[in-house]
């Protein structure tokens, strides 16, 4: 910037990205692809406010987003258990990495957000190396992120068996209900999706299902289906009945008709 006539253009289209589309569509912390995609842009919801906090002075971080997040983070994909399921690929998020436990470390620094800190910890406690498992992982690693941020993760507080054990992203269209956040080993899980993102995107067509859980395990699980319409070979639907993605055969049959 500076040294080249065309750098202003690029600082202004990139900046304006990143103002005007992230981190998330809304206020509630929640991502409505699901916690696959969501892992996919770890390394840039980090990276790229921390980029920009720094030479600006302005605190990116201090989006509601991040703050409500950290809660996304916990609620879907609890210590040492699955994903609460919903969006292209979750099947594949047996518990959480290190991907996803450096993440949390970073929103703990970057918002002195007490409840990542206890997330990290739980997991450290069993797990200590498992930052270190994920250096090469294709979703990108934070190690950098931690070995030039001058912020502290907060000190030792409150614990998540203090949390509340369920949480509602209203503005995603999910939520989740738990029995001992403090024991996984012994949590119940439900997790429940009605959202007005229906199937865009990289989510998926399971308008009002249910996927259950129980000490970190799956009981009833999706599977993923995405150009069909969701039955309750699928998950628990609430109705047997979802919606339709945009679909059709090439004579031009929608799925609705196929389904005749």
């Amino acid at each position: 910037y500076g040294e080249l006539p065309m750098a202003s253009t690029w600082v202004d289209y990139c900046y304006n990205e990143w103002v005007s589309r992230l981190p998330g569509l809304n206020t509630d912390g929640g991502w409505h692809n699901g916690d696959s995609y969501f892992q996919v842009n770890l390394r840039t919801l980090i990276e790229v406010p921390a980029f920009y906090s720094r030479i600006s002075g302005f605190d990116f971080f201090a989006d509601p987003w991040y703050n409500n997040n950290a809660f996304y983070v916990i609620y879907q994909q609890p210590p040492f258990s699955k994903s609460a399921g919903q969006g292209n690929s979750h099947e594949s998020k047996l518990k959480p990495n290190g991907t996803r436990v450096g993440y949390a470390d970073a929103l703990a620094r970057e918002c002195n957000n007490p409840w990542a800190a206890a997330y990290v910890r739980t997991i450290l406690q069993k797990e200590p190396d498992i930052m270190e498992k994920t250096f090469f992982g294709k979703s990108g690693d934070l190690t950098w992120y931690r070995c030039i941020t001058k912020k502290a993760l907060p000190k030792e507080g409150p614990t998540l068996a203090e949390l509340p054990m369920a949480k509602v992203f209203n503005e995603t269209g999910i939520g989740t209900m738990n029995t001992s956040l403090g024991d996984i080993d012994k949590n119940a899980m439900l997790s429940f999706r009605s959202s007005s993102y229906g199937s865009t995107s990289h989510a998926l067509a399971n308008q009002n299902a249910f996927n259950t859980f129980y000490g970190g395990k799956a009981i009833f699980y999706s599977r993923e289906k995405i150009i069909a319409l969701l039955s309750q070979d699928n998950t628990l639907g609430a109705t047997a009945l979802a919606q339709q993605r945009g679909y059709s055969d090439e004579s031009g049959r929608t799925r609705a008709d196929i389904d005749k």
